[in-house]
């Protein structure tokens, strides 16, 4: 009876941990495929449960956090939003809390490095292909660009590459930490691969990951700290600056749009646009917002058109993790949603004082980039961004004892 029982758990595991070890490359095969992957992980996560009678996974302050604001994104959806994609999309958001658990726990029973090591060749994989259209213009796959100065890869015509980049680049590049100078160099690497995808936002949250890792992970003295974080900074600004397109991407782009919008001028481009749009929806619906995925639609309405800038503020989301929070599930969901990851980072943060575990602090500071405000951002409910942010929760909550796992 007993050895039946170790084989049921050996074939869960197996299975579970395949899944798990499939998500980087589901990810970059789209929205259907990584809907399927999360499903697969949560089912066999929820019979697991169910079988071994383990409901106190869910007996925790966050899980009740999460409840409350999926209740609420629903009941807003029906009371406030004005179409049906907008409660299907808030239905929808109870896997992103399962998947994390999901990973939670199985990194908390499994070997973690097993996973992450999977995921590096991955990551290796991708970084080396996002190299080679660098060169001949087009990807191994034969995917090429249609915007100028930005790598597709595996994309294709998606071109959010970027965003894959900064949401595996701290959990696999860390692996190689203790290999001395082998380390370095690897960021080094990485860091010149952030850069050629062409995407502004995305390198830059890469480069504060650097900055934070360096800084509190990195156990070299404070001297070596600083040196090699100027090193960075050399070594990027060369690399931009040798490159016709990257240079237009990075500094005229600048110049141009991002560095009036900072200095307070009114500019015509479209991030600047989104952003006055959705302050103008959250003054509008300041406690309830517009329901999720709804920004699409309320933003093309005659009374929102050229808001502050005369130029035109539509468009499928604001492009600011914060603003969308705000115009889309308003002072009340911010509120809650904000208070679970500063609940997580509390406990977090105090668990890595105790324990220097380095996965937890990789998945710490993820977050924190995440949030980081003004930065240009995907949309954090899109399936392809939320997959990746919650992969990472995920490693936070099941490196820590903010919930009981075992």
């Amino acid at each position: 009876m007993k050895a039946d029982r170790d084989n049921e758990n050996n074939i869960f595991n197996k299975i579970i941990f395949y899944l798990i070890c499939l998500l980087p490359i589901s990810i970059i095969a789209g929205s259907l495929v990584i809907n399927i992957n999360v499903i697969l992980i949560i089912l066999f996560f929820l019979i697991e449960i169910i079988k071994k009678n383990k409901y106190f996974v869910f007996n925790n302050y966050i899980v009740l956090l999460f409840i409350i604001y999926y209740v609420y994104l629903i009941l807003s959806s029906i009371l406030i939003a004005e179409s049906d994609e907008s409660l299907l999309r808030s239905i929808g958001v109870i896997r992103y809390l399962l998947l994390s658990l999901s990973i939670a726990y199985i990194i908390k029973n499994l070997d973690q490095k097993k996973i992450l090591y999977f995921w590096g060749i991955i990551f290796l994989i991708v970084s080396f292909d996002i190299l080679f259209e660098y060169i001949f213009g087009e990807n191994i796959l034969g995917y090429k660009s249609g915007y100028h100065g930005r790598i597709a890869s595996f994309t294709g015509d998606e071109l959010n590459i970027g965003g894959y980049y900064f949401g595996f680049f701290l959990l696999t590049s860390v692996l190689l930490i203790k290999k001395n100078y082998l380390f370095p160099i690897s960021i080094l690497f990485f860091l010149f691969i952030s850069i050629i995808i062409g995407e502004r936002a995305n390198f830059l949250k890469v480069f504060l990951l650097v900055t934070f890792l360096f800084l509190f992970i990195y156990k070299i003295s404070l001297k070596k700290k600083i040196a090699s974080i100027i090193l960075f900074s050399i070594f990027t600004v060369g690399i931009i600056a040798s490159d016709e397109k990257l240079s237009g991407r990075f500094y005229t782009q600048f110049q141009q749009n991002d560095l009036k919008f900072f200095t307070g001028i009114k500019t015509r481009t479209p991030h600047y646009s989104h952003y006055i749009t959705s302050i103008k929806i959250f003054k509008d619906y300041p406690l309830f917002g517009i329901g999720i995925k709804n920004f699409r639609n309320i933003s093309h309405k005659k009374e929102y058109h050229g808001t502050g800038t005369g130029s035109y503020g539509g468009g499928p989301h604001p492009h600011q993790t914060h603003l969308e929070l705000l115009s889309e599930t308003g002072l009340i969901g911010y509120f809650i949603l904000i208070s679970i990851f500063i609940y997580s980072l509390y406990f977090g943060i105090r668990e890595y004082v105790k324990s220097k575990n380095i996965f937890l602090a990789c998945s710490i500071i993820f977050v924190l980039v995440t949030f980081i405000p003004l930065i240009p951002s995907g949309s954090f409910f899109t399936t392809y961004t939320a997959t990746i942010f919650w992969i990472n929760y995920g490693f936070l909550l099941g490196n820590s004892k903010i919930i009981n796992l075992k």
